[in-house]
């Protein structure tokens, strides 16, 4: 079926008048198999939530790769945020779940009331042995994890958002959040990349110690497999890879873009107030611009080497970066702009990695390739270390704009082959950030959703 042709407001008139069976029957119809592991015909499948969203069939999938029998299917991107448009109070977000107001209240009952009911229909046409998220407060997912767990259909986080505790400030931070924003995980169980998620997550009272695991990044698997199969090889043709950052790149904000208009629909509490405004006037201006003139001099002056400059597809991004990378001239001829979509092959491409803040570098890091963090600019600014993420000395750091044009040719430069095996610095960095200095995560998750599944 068509679901553009359709439109995504035949859901939202769906639950307006609470027809939980043709909504069901939209759902089934409108379902896309994504992907199937081994030949058997009797295969177990499982619903993944937000499979728009950078790197989560990509984790998934290296969940699956060794199953027998198993089937990923997909619902159509924006189905639930227009069910839950037609039901849930507005005002509500991510970060602003928690409320004691007794018509709001009312309002996620009759959600969670409905999603019941569709299901029962839905899984009576396509039935579904797990569903599956990558986060525990995207609001529009809160009832739905209710309604699978009353529904007998486990519903499992592999958490995406991890380095949120990565210093004990930034934990504070987000300790508020889960506990006074997000409130109580309601589904079956939650995986995480590393200790210190689980540990937040434990520590703000939002799910028991039992129901949250630690299984690592399942796709980073693939970069360790790639890089021990290529182990002693070099690139034929140099090629430099610049990830993108906009200059409120990581800066936590609890309300986003439509902080204002939220703000005029929900009271918040006075912690939630005072968190908002720890980093939000708070920006990378300088690391951001200066970092772009830096690939782009880069470029210029050597212009054999093809640099691959990757952005997050979001139109002021991408916009912001190629302004920069012109500084007032042309793009250099040998810069490519490339927005969303997988990082894998562009890093396994590369020669050399330039970025910041971002879990790309983390890749590159267990891809064997040589990273360089630009550290100057704002990140000298004390205010702002609490926000950065910290790969250790795992990396390679410029502390000046013309230090980083020279990092960058030197290791373009240098040519330097694979390793086989990541040396100690880089496997500590990997374990404490991601949980997988060992390339098995996709298998650790599989076994928990298996178990999951057998629980019924």
């Amino acid at each position: 079926m068509n679901f553009k042709r359709l439109g995504k407001r035949s859901f939202h008139y769906l639950a307006r008048l609470q027809l939980a069976r043709a909504t069901a029957y939209l759902l089934a119809a409108s379902t896309t198999r994504e992907r199937v592991f081994g030949d058997a015909p009797a295969r177990k499948r499982a619903l993944v939530l937000s499979a728009n969203k950078g790197g989560v069939m990509e984790d998934f999938e290296a969940c699956f790769e060794e199953a027998n029998s198993f089937e990923l299917v997909t619902w159509p991107s924006g189905a639930l945020e227009q069910i839950s448009a037609a039901i849930l109070t507005p005002g509500l977000a991510h970060n602003r779940y928690v409320t004691s107001d007794p018509g709001v209240e009312a309002s996620k009952q009759r959600y969670r009331e409905f999603l019941r009911k569709v299901w029962k229909h839905y899984i009576a046409r396509l039935p579904i042995d797990v569903v599956l998220s990558v986060n525990f407060g995207y609001y529009i997912q809160r009832e739905f994890a209710a309604a699978m767990e009353e529904s007998g259909t486990p519903f499992v986080v592999l958490q995406k958002e991890n380095l949120n505790g990565i210093t004990p400030r930034r934990a504070d931070f987000w300790r508020v959040i889960y506990e006074k924003g997000r409130g109580k995980f309601s589904g079956r169980k939650i995986l995480v990349y590393n200790d210190i998620e689980r540990d937040l997550e434990i520590t703000s009272g939002i799910v028991d110690p039992g129901r949250v695991i630690v299984t690592g990044m399942p796709r980073l698997d693939r970069v360790h497999e790639w890089r021990r199969q290529h182990a002693g090889t070099t690139l034929p043709r140099p090629q430099l890879l610049f990830f993108g950052f906009s200059r409120k790149d990581k800066v936590p904000v609890i309300f986003g873009k439509n902080r204002e208009k939220l703000h005029g629909m929900l009271a918040v509490g006075e912690s939630l107030e005072q968190a908002e405004g720890m980093w939000s006037d708070l920006s990378w201006d300088e690391l951001c611009t200066e970092t772009c003139k830096a690939v782009a001099n880069f470029a210029r002056s050597h212009p054999d080497v093809k640099v691959i400059v990757k952005t997050k597809a979001q139109k002021q991004q991408i916009s912001d970066t190629v302004e920069f990378l012109k500084g007032g001239q042309d793009l250099p001829a040998n810069i490519e702009v490339i927005s969303g979509g997988d990082s894998f092959q562009l890093i396994t491409e590369s020669s050399a990695v330039v970025g910041f803040n971002t879990t790309g570098l983390i890749e590159a890091v267990a891809a064997g390739k040589p990273v360089i963090v630009p550290w100057f600019g704002e990140v000298k600014n004390e205010a702002m270390q609490d926000i950065i993420l910290d790969l250790g000395d795992a990396v390679d750091y410029a502390h000046s704009p013309d230090q980083l044009t020279e990092k960058i040719a030197q290791h373009i430069d240098t040519k330097a082959a694979l390793p086989g095996e990541l040396p100690p610095k880089s496997c500590k960095m990997l374990k404490r950030l991601v949980g997988n200095d060992d390339g098995c995560a996709g298998p650790r998750v599989l076994a928990e959703i298996e178990k999951e599944i057998a629980a019924g």
